[in-house]
């Protein structure tokens, strides 16, 4: 038999275990795992001598901006910037103009991606009436919803009203309806309590306080801790096995905070102990929080916290189940505003977050095998399309990243594919790169240079993929 590809020399990585193996690919698929003398004949080779394979990244979290938002990003931008980044799929998210909450929307949305993305993919609908939500499930091959249970008090955009949904009997309704055609489909949550959210935002601009970590504690204080439970109590009463709570990290204290809380809990701690109850949760890791390295606080760079060493623990400890840093692109002009209380929230994630944490690998804050199980197998686990997506595997999509651990660069923010053009760790020195990125065979990036054309990247659907 001879194939279509061959990865050979390099050492393969999984969850829980680390092996020199070859890999041979056929028809997109993974055909055979083995040793070279039991690998098929191939015309083309990648000699991966000194370097890691790691399943392809799976990123849940992406904000493409399309339609209608298509200045700062777009799908053809966003997806070569995963690819950058070492992933072979995404999940766009619905805050779009029109938002993707009905059928119709949800399939012209598809068709979108469908006609530019480079990588693989597949979009979390808007989760904001119960017929639409069957509606959408039953009809396409949708792989689950989107809830943002917050709106900004004056701000249109990215926070968009139409789409919050933050009454507790309508978020009941809407989980009732997701649970009674299945509870595992999956829910990722932008949890808040909007009256308490409103409360400190006016509190804190009366106070006069002007400046990015004020608009921190106003956005992404303790109204995410009581949207969190509020959610989590809905989800479990009514069954639901697979609500990811998002953006764990992002309400820790700030390095100058404004607001004393004697008592403070935040998204982490709640998580650590609704899980230390049994419930069925999946957590998401707002890595930026804990990567950055940064304590002074501005426009790019808002994220840091004091406590990382606390959410390194959490990392350690399993309360996350899933890790990133969030794709939100903003312009420059919307982040930056004298009145802080007018900037847009965002920062760009999907080209830098894979150097980043494996400089954090050669510090030993993690292994790879850690880096997979958070990056890959979980996600694609969440999703319900494990092991063809997110698992080196006979049998698999042959999506792998190939990364260079020893390699040192340096995050330029100049040669972002990110339609924004800037990130929140320009000029951060790394120690390890991924140098090819592989979706179903094909290589789309390698060593800095876009190797697939729009449009290469696959619809995900369920109907095919669970």
């Amino acid at each position: 038999m001879s194939v279509d590809l061959v990865i050979k020399n390099g050492t393969i990585h999984t969850s829980n275990n680390s092996y020199a193996a070859d890999i041979a690919i056929k028809d997109g698929i993974i055909v055979h795992i083995g040793s070279s003398v039991t690998t098929p004949a191939s015309t083309e080779i990648i000699d991966a001598t000194g370097k890691e394979i790691l399943p392809g990244l799976v990123n849940q979290h992406v904000h493409f901006r399309e339609p209608g938002q298509t200045h700062k990003e777009d799908f053809e931008k966003g997806s070569q910037a995963a690819a950058a980044g070492g992933y072979t799929m995404y999940m766009d998210m619905p805050n779009c103009t029109p938002i993707t909450n009905t059928l119709e929307r949800y399939q012209d949305k598809v068709a979108m991606a469908s006609e530019k993305s480079l990588i693989d993919h597949n979009s979390w609908a808007g989760a904001t009436d119960p017929d639409e939500v069957v509606k959408i499930y039953n009809n396409t091959g949708n792989l689950g919803f989107k809830i943002f249970m917050h709106r900004h008090p004056e701000v249109d955009y990215p926070y968009v009203p139409e789409l919050a949904v933050y009454e507790t009997d309508r978020l009941y309704n809407i989980f009732d309806a997701i649970a009674k055609m299945d509870k595992n489909i999956p829910i990722s949550l932008h949890p808040s309590d909007v009256p308490l959210a409103d409360e400190l935002f006016y509190r804190l601009k009366a106070m006069g306080a002007d400046d990015y970590s004020a608009l921190r504690e106003g956005k992404d204080g303790m109204n995410m801790t009581l949207g969190c439970f509020e959610a989590a109590f809905l989800a479990h009463i009514t069954g639901l096995k697979h609500l990811n709570i998002l953006h764990l990290g992002f309400n820790e204290i700030t390095p100058k905070p404004h607001l004393d809380f004697e008592n403070r809990v935040t998204l982490v701690d709640l998580v650590r102990k609704l899980k230390s109850w049994g419930w069925d949760l999946h957590a998401e890791a707002e890595a930026s929080t804990f990567l950055q390295r940064d304590p002074s606080v501005n426009w790019k760079r808002r994220w840091y916290t004091p406590d990382n060493e606390k959410l390194w623990k959490a990392l350690d400890d399993e309360v996350f189940d899933l890790m990133l840093i969030e794709h939100a692109p903003q312009l420059e002009e919307e982040a930056n505003k004298p009145n802080v209380w007018d900037a847009a929230s965002g920062l760009l994630g999907a080209q830098d977050f894979l150097p980043l944490i494996l400089t954090e690998v050669n510090n030993g804050r993690l292994t790879l095998n850690k880096l997979v199980k958070m990056t890959s197998e979980n996600p694609a686990k969440f999703l319900g399309i494990y092991p063809k997506k997110g698992a080196i595997q006979v049998g698999s999509d042959a999506d792998i990243t190939i990364i260079d651990l020893n390699r040192k660069s340096v995050i330029d923010e100049s040669k972002t594919f990110a339609k924004a053009g800037w990130s929140s760790f320009d000029g951060y020195d790394v120690i390890g790169v991924p140098t090819q990125t592989i979706v179903r065979g094909t290589v789309v990036y390698d060593e800095g240079e876009i190797t697939a054309d729009p449009g290469y990247g696959k619809y995900v659907d369920k109907n095919e993929y669970r």
